[in-house]
């Protein structure tokens, strides 16, 4: 483990959580009621971004139980203050350093992993880029603004005094968290672990602004559903162990070569999600008649519950859409430096395996398969135990109720 310094990998879980004692609201007070009071109705605006689902979702899980509750709340994303151009060019630049010159990406990580870099940073936004943003909160004036994704929190801080509304940083990385999450000014962190409450204030932030409240997941990953039930909806055999591949994170030609071995692993269903590569559905629905190919789908949840094992890339999203639903995950990929922390996280509480080859990949789900009964529940337990309440209606309201 990393020694201990801004940004990296902390060495002990084990933190106090931001002054418990004088949290400004309980869980219970949460979670009480299910309505704002009259005069109490909010309006939330929530900053995101598409460069990851780690960070969309929970904007839009968020959005939709603000008005649930009865608040007015909108998702506005990034690339909406940066331009589409930019947004589009610096996406694409982010994808190819990740994928193929990773030290390249860390490297630039690294290089502004720093309060001062980032102050310089803004100072030399283009002007455009605050003038998009203070259009928008001149237009909606939020009582709250919300962010999942943390580019864009100094500019917003920078303007919370001349339009008077609270910041909110809810945090979707898990351990290894880069400088640009500390944001002066900012009202409140929610933080979804005790090891992030650590990071956040290894960044400077007070104790007294961190909120371990945990991480926002859909409405639908809090219902009770029937696991029988959703096996059968979803045309999977009754009593097959099931691996669910999210094969769309993982680069070719690793996704055919595990698919093909989980094709042929005896006794295996395999569910592969392809999301919006067309042709690698295409390609592999016609490869693997056994396997459940699938393309974009908004029911992960149903598909989270009836799985055994869950194989994907290190995103937050899916590591913590994994462990509310109990279900192990095997990591075949994930991005130095974010990504680091959740795999630690996972690999140390027994909840997830890095395996980097097909091979090393399909000998870990079998392993998993051949668990006693006994050891499978008890992990999927401490899984659980991580989402013990509805995270998403709990944070939204302390955000409404934040003074």
């Amino acid at each position: 483990m990393k020694p201990t310094r801004r940004g990296r990998k902390l060495k002990s879980p084990g933190v106090e959580i931001g002054k418990q004692a004088t949290l400004k609201m309980s869980w219970a007070k949460a979670l009480a009621g299910s309505s704002p009071a009259p005069g109490t109705v909010k309006k939330i605006l929530i900053v995101t971004s598409e460069y990851g689902s780690g960070h969309k979702m929970p904007a839009e899980a968020l959005c939709a139980e603000f008005v649930r509750q009865g608040h007015s709340a909108e998702v506005f994303d990034f690339k909406d203050i940066i331009g589409r151009f930019t947004e589009r060019i610096t996406k694409e630049l982010f994808n190819f350093a990740t994928t193929h010159v990773p030290l390249l990406h860390r490297g630039l990580a690294a290089a502004t992993d720093s309060n001062t870099v980032l102050d310089a940073i803004v100072a030399m936004a283009p002007a455009k880029v605050s003038e998009n943003l203070e259009a928008h909160i001149q237009k909606m004036r939020p009582d709250t603004i919300v962010t999942t994704f943390p580019a864009a929190n100094r500019l917003i801080a920078e303007l919370k005094i001349k339009y008077n509304f609270q910041l909110v940083s809810v945090v979707t990385d898990l351990e290894t968290l880069h400088a640009y999450w500390f944001a002066p000014g900012t009202d409140a962190y929610i933080a979804p672990l005790p090891e992030t409450v650590a990071a956040l204030k290894e960044l400077g932030a007070s104790a007294d602004t961190i909120y371990e409240l945990g991480f926002p997941l859909r409405a639908a990953f809090f219902e009770h559903k029937d696991v029988s039930a959703l096996r059968k909806k979803l045309s999977l055999p009754g009593n097959s162990f099931t691996a669910l591949y999210m094969a769309h994170t993982a680069p070719d030609p690793f996704v055919e070569d595990l698919a093909w071995l989980l094709e042929r692993a005896g006794g295996i269903t395999p569910v592969i999600v392809c999301g919006k590569n067309d042709a690698l559905k295409e390609r592999l629905s016609r490869e693997l008649p056994r396997a459940h190919v699938l393309g974009f789908i908004d029911n992960m949840d149903e598909y989270f519950r009836v799985a055994d094992v869950a194989i994907g890339k290190a995103g937050t999203g899916f590591v913590m859409e994994a462990a509310a639903m109990g279900c192990p995950v095997v990591i075949t990929k994930y991005i130095k430096p974010q990504e680091e922390g959740n795999v630690d996280i996972f690999v140390k509480r027994g909840f997830g395996f890095v395996e980097k080859t097909a091979v090393r990949a399909i000998r870990r789900v079998l392993a998993i398969k051949s668990e006693p009964a006994t050891a499978k529940e008890e992990r999927s337990r401490a899984m659980r135990a991580l989402f013990p309440r509805n995270t998403t209606e709990a944070i939204v309201r302390f955000v409404a109720d934040l003074k």
